[in-house]
């Protein structure tokens, strides 16, 4: 029997069955020329009609006469369609002869406001003596549906204020009826995080404020997010850990601070936490996810789920197994009008160097995917620097950086998902029977094993221990067609490596088994 058992392990270990996410419009590319380095795409949905923009970094007009340069920024306006409205567009004004290095998109962000307007915040890194930029400021620029510039390029970093600081990789929210809020890192008082309004009706510029409460410094990658009465910035903070850092939050009714800054990662101090970012659901629920090396030197996904009223719902949760090399990208995340989430980042495990992963979790944590590749190309290129954002209709809209056209400087590409909450419908009327990997995996002292079934079936599920002995029976009985999810309790049980199996026997004739190992560590 155990000789069995252990047989069926190996044949077994090596099916993985998840649920996907279905595909709207495939893989497409975004930028449209070839031998020039492109890189930190960012992806905006328009809640108008289903199109959506994505901006990035661009070298095709050369980078020689640039004092640290990198290129222009880009953008290109796509319809619902996949079909481009625009060309590939210069986001930025600055002509190619001054000296100066405006770049990496991952320090910018493209917003479609309500009437279509599309607005780009971007930084530049460089001075212009000619065009009056200087080093580190943060500039928007405005464009119609055609990609058709309104205006100049516009300061949000220097307006009213005689003593300026310095600005650095924006992000914005618009708070309704005519507000947009544009958070920054800013150094005029130290390292720390600032915010700029715009009114939109007549263009004025607010003086930049300080969102970061105290005097420390060390206050680094500023991201915002809204549902437009409730906004959340979050950052990484070096007040309680000068040297690794923790994730910070500052929550706003209107544009007005509510309450003071509030850490978000609750480990103790000596692990990297940085590159947070914030989703939230049109119900004021939110979530903060963020790169974190507490059970992991190659980094981890955490996150941490929020009420509407900003109130903690529930710990924290490991999103990722700890097998994983990080690149040092942000991630990006999306929520949709359920709460549901989905995560992106840039991860390298064994076999897929590089490549951009994603998997969607419900409004409690729970896993509704495995982790998934965004793109079918990862097993002849490289992909990452991926983002992701969720249209109104809850569609998940995807931009990453892709090798297969370019090896040696990327293309950005492009596609469209459906939402979290249609696939969970259709997981509900599976085509097949799978079993899940537990979750969390290692767990202490309990975890959730999930399965689905195809047909109405007697189904047994049990956990055996590395000797094939039986440990728990978990299911032993007949089960319609669905998906399910049973816990198994490990309390009593000492730390080690189990298997868990199902076999379920359908009225159809068909018979599924499948065995996974799971691992308990006190």
């Amino acid at each position: 029997m155990k000789l069995t058992f252990i047989v069926a392990v190996a044949a077994f270990m090596a099916e993985v069955c998840e649920a996907q996410l279905k595909t709207i419009l495939s893989d497409f590319p975004v930028s449209e020329v070839t031998n020039a380095r492109v890189y930190k795409p960012v992806i905006a949905p328009n809640g108008l009609n289903g199109s959506f923009a994505v901006s990035w970094g661009d070298s095709r007009l050369g980078t020689s006469n640039r004092s640290a340069g990198e290129g222009d920024i880009y953008g290109a306006i796509i319809g619902a369609d996949a079909k481009a409205i625009t060309k590939n567009f210069k986001v930025d004004k600055i002509s190619f002869s001054t000296s100066y290095a405006d770049f990496w998109l991952d320090y910018s962000y493209p917003l479609f406001l309500p009437n279509g307007t599309l607005v780009v915040a971007w930084h530049v890194e460089g001075t212009s003596v000619v065009y009056g930029i200087k080093s580190y400021d943060v500039y928007y620029s405005a464009f119609d549906a055609q990609g058709r510039s309104l205006g100049a390029d516009v300061q949000i970093n220097r307006s009213n204020t005689t003593t300026p600081g310095s600005g650095y990789r924006p992000s914005s929210v618009l708070i309704p009826p005519s507000t947009l809020l544009f958070v920054f890192e800013y150094s005029k008082d130290g390292e720390n995080i600032g915010g700029t309004t715009v009114n939109l009706s007549n263009g004025s510029i607010g003086n930049t404020f300080l969102i970061s409460d105290n005097a420390l410094e060390n206050r680094i990658l500023s991201f915002a997010a809204s549902n437009g009465n409730h906004t959340i910035v979050v950052w990484t903070d070096g007040r309680s850990d000068p040297s690794k850092g923790d994730i910070y939050m500052q929550r706003f009714v209107g544009a007005n601070p509510s309450g003071g800054n509030v850490r978000v990662n609750a480990d103790a101090a000596g692990g990297y936490n940085q590159f947070g970012k914030v989703a939230m659901a049109p119900d004021g629920r939110f979530v903060i996810v963020w790169i974190d090396t507490r059970s992991n030197p190659g980094g981890d996904l955490y996150a941490q789920l929020f009420g509407s009223d900003g109130s903690r719902t529930g710990n924290e949760i490991k999103l990722t197994g700890s097998n994983s090399y990080f690149f040092t990208y942000p991630p990006g995340v999306a929520m949709d009008n359920s709460g549901n989430f989905v995560v992106a980042w840039t991860d390298s495990v064994p076999g897929h160097l590089f490549t951009a992963k994603t998997r969607a979790f419900s409004s409690s944590g729970s896993p509704l995917t495995g982790i998934l590749e965004v793109t079918n190309s990862f097993t002849t290129a490289r992909s990452g620097q991926v983002d992701v954002k969720a249209g109104s209709d809850g569609s998940l809209y995807y931009t990453w950086l892709d090798a297969r056209l370019d090896p040696a400087n990327g293309r950005i590409f492009a596609k469209v998902s459906s939402s979290i909450a249609t696939g969970i419908k259709e997981e509900s009327v599976p085509e097949k029977f799978y079993l899940n990997q537990n979750y969390p995996n290692p767990f202490n002292p309990t975890t959730a094993i999930g399965y689905q079934l195809s047909a109405v079936s007697h189904v047994t599920l049990k956990v055996y221990d590395m000797l094939g002995r039986e440990v728990a029976t978990l299911v032993d009985g007949q089960q319609n067609p669905g998906v399910y999810k049973v816990t198994f309790d490990g309390g009593k049980y000492s730390s080690g490596v189990y298997f868990y199996r199902i076999v379920a026997t359908g009225n159809n004739g068909q018979r599924f088994s499948a065995i996974k190992k799971l691992v308990l560590m006190k």
